[in-house]
C-alpha cells in the first residue's frame, strides 16, 4: 500500500511537470522565442502571407532544371528583374515571420522600420550581397534567425545622427555596422573598469571610424572598401578609445610599420617586432590596461599574437578575420592585391569563423567579389536555391553537397575567378612578400651581405648579424629589408 502511494505520488509529480513544460512551450516555443501579443500575431500573419505569395509567384518564374542551361541560364542570371521579389523572399524566409513579429511588437515604430526595409529593394539587396544580418548563436554550432529588425534599428539611428550616412563610404560603413552589430558585440574592457559598457555601442563606433577617416588616421584604401569588407573592420571587441590608442601608439612608436610599402605586413608587422613570443610574462597583465595593451606589454603565444595583429589592422581600417588551423591561431587580412595570411600556414591550412568555414572558400568569395556586377549572379543563384528549398552551400569544400542552383552558384563563382586574371594565383600565396615584384631582388642582395648562417660577410663589423635577423624576423617585410640593405651598403 505504501509503495503504491509513493508510486502514485511520483506519477502525479511527473504529470504536473509535463503540464508545466507544455504550458511553457506554448508561450515560448524555442530558445529565445517570446510570446506574441495581438499586435505581434497580426505582424506574423502579415509576413507569413507575403512569404507564401512570393514563394508561389517566384516558383512560376524560375526556369526548370532542364531549361536552365546554356545561353538561357546566362541571360536569366544576368537579369535583375526578379531581384526585388527574390531579396524580399530571402529576408522573410531567413528572418522568419515569427522572429520579425517578435521584434515588430516590442516598441512603437519597430513595425515601420521593418516595412521601410521591405519597401527598399536596393537596401535589401545590398544587405544580402554583404551576407545579411548577424544571427544569434543557439547552442554550440546552431544559429537563430538573422536579426534584420535590430539591424534596421541601428541603421536608422545612424542615419538620424549623421546627414552623410546615406551615400558613399559613410553609407557602406553605416550598413556594415548595422549588419555586424545586429547581435551585440561584447566589449572587452580593462578588468578594473567595472562601469564600462558590456557591449560596443554601434552608433558611437560609426562616428569613431567616420572621424578617424576624416582626420586622415585610417589607411588610404579605407574609402574604397565594400560593405562586406567593412564588416571585418568594425566588429572588434575593443572599446573605441583603445582603437584610437592603437593608432597613436603605432604612429609614435613604430611609424615604419605604417609606411611599409608591402601591404601584406603593413601595421601587423608590430606582432613580430614588438610582441614578445612566450607566455611567461602574461601573469603580469595589469587590470587597468585593456587586453591589447597588455599583449603589447607582456607578449604571448599564437592566440594573443593573432589577436593583437587583428586589432591593429582594425584600428587602421583594414579588414581582417581569424584564420585558425589545428593547434594554431593565425589571421587573414585584406590587401589591394587580395587577402593574405599572417602568422600561420598558407591558404588551405585552416578555416575561418565566417559562414564560409574553410579558408579557401572564404578566399574564393573574396576573389569573385572583385567583379561586383558578375558576383550578383552568384548571389542570385543562391537566392533562387532558397526559393526552391535547397540548403545553402557557401563553398566547394562544404560538408553539404550542393543541389542544382547552389551548384550553379559555385560554378559561376569559379568562372568569375578565372575571368579575373591572376586572381587564382593568390590562393597559394601565404607569404605577403610575394606580392611585391622587388622581393627577389632584395633577398638576393641580402644574400650578398650575409652568409647562410646569418653572419655578415662584408666589411663594416659594426653591422651585427643579429640586426639583420631581427629586421627579417620582425615581419617588417620588404620595406624593412630594403632599409636595412641601404643602411648596410651606406656604411660599408
Amino acid at each position: 500500500m505504501k509503495r503504491n502511494y509513493i508510486n502514485n505520488a511520483i506519477y502525479a509529480i511527473i504529470i504536473l511537470c509535463i503540464l508545466k513544460v507544455n504550458i511553457c512551450l506554448a508561450n515560448q516555443k524555442s530558445d529565445g522565442e517570446i510570446s506574441l501579443n495581438d499586435s505581434g500575431r497580426k505582424i506574423e500573419d502579415h509576413y507569413t502571407k507575403q512569404l507564401l505569395n512570393l514563394h508561389d509567384e517566384l516558383k512560376q518564374k524560375i526556369p526548370s532544371e532542364s531549361e536552365a542551361t546554356g545561353p538561357a541560364l546566362k541571360q536569366f542570371l544576368a537579369s535583375d528583374n526578379l531581384d526585388p521579389k527574390l531579396v524580399k523572399f530571402v529576408i522573410l524566409e531567413k528572418a522568419t515571420p515569427r522572429a520579425l513579429a517578435e521584434f515588430g511588437q516590442l516598441e512603437k515604430g519597430y513595425f515601420s522600420l521593418l516595412e521601410s526595409l521591405f519597401n527598399d529593394p536596393k537596401l535589401m539587396r545590398q544587405m544580402l550581397v554583404a551576407d545579411g544580418a548577424r544571427a544569434k548563436r543557439m547552442g554550440r554550432k546552431g544559429y537563430g534567425p538573422p536579426q534584420y529588425g535590430k539591424a534596421m534599428e541601428i541603421y536608422s539611428k545612424i542615419q538620424d545622427s549623421c546627414k552623410n550616412a546615406s551615400a558613399g563610404i559613410f553609407q557602406r560603413l553605416a550598413l556594415a555596422i548595422s549588419l555586424e552589430h545586429a547581435v551585440p558585440v561584447v566589449q572587452t574592457n580593462p578588468a578594473e573598469d567595472t562601469n564600462a559598457p558590456d557591449t560596443v555601442d554601434p552608433v558611437k563606433r560609426y562616428h569613431h571610424y567616420k572621424k578617424a577617416y576624416l582626420d586622415g588616421e585610417l589607411d588610404p584604401t579605407f574609402k574604397n572598401l565594400s560593405t562586406w569588407d567593412l564588416r571585418m573592420v568594425v566588429n572588434g571587441d575593443e572599446p573605441d578609445e583603445t582603437l584610437a590608442w592603437g593608432r597613436e601608439m603605432l604612429r609614435n612608436y613604430r611609424p615604419d610599420h605604417i609606411y611599409n610599402e608591402n601591404f601584406g605586413w603593413r601595421y601587423v608587422a608590430i606582432v613580430g617586432s614588438d610582441v614578445k613570443y612566450g607566455s611567461g610574462d602574461v601573469k603580469y597583465d595589469r587590470p587597468e590596461l585593456q587586453k591589447y595593451q597588455n599583449i603589447l606589454m607582456n607578449g604571448g603565444v599564437c592566440g594573443r599574437r593573432a589577436f593583437i595583429g587583428r586589432f591593429i589592422l582594425r584600428a587602421f581600417g583594414v579588414p581582417t578575420t581569424a584564420r585558425p588551423s589545428r593547434g594554431h591561431a593565425a589571421l587573414a587580412h585584406w590587401t589591394p592585391g587580395g587577402w593574405c595570411v599572417n602568422l600561420g600556414g598558407g591558404w588551405g591550412a585552416g578555416w575561418t569563423s565566417t559562414q564560409y568555414d574553410k579558408d579557401v572558400d572564404f578566399l574564393a568569395s573574396s576573389q569573385a567579389r572583385n567583379n561586383p556586377e558578375a558576383y550578383l549572379q552568384v548571389k542570385r543563384a543562391q537566392w533562387i536555391g532558397d526559393v526552391m528549398g535547397e540548403d545553402r552551400v557557401y563553398g566547394e569544400n562544404s560538408k553539404i553537397d550542393p543541389k542544382f542552383w547552389n551548384a550553379i552558384a559555385l560554378q559561376r563563382q569559379r568562372e568569375i575567378i578565372k575571368e579575373l586574371k591572376g586572381a587564382i594565383a593568390i590562393i597559394n600565396q601565404s607569404d605577403p612578400n610575394k606580392q611585391n615584384p622587388e622581393a627577389q631582388k632584395d633577398i638576393k642582395h641580402l644574400q650578398a651581405i650575409i652568409d647562410s648562417k646569418g653572419r655578415v660577410i662584408t666589411t663594416g663589423s659594426f653591422f651585427e648579424s643579429w640586426a639583420i635577423k631581427l629586421t627579417i624576423l620582425s615581419g617588417m617585410g620588404l620595406n624593412g629589408v630594403s632599409q636595412l640593405k641601404n643602411y648596410a651598403i651606406g656604411n660599408l
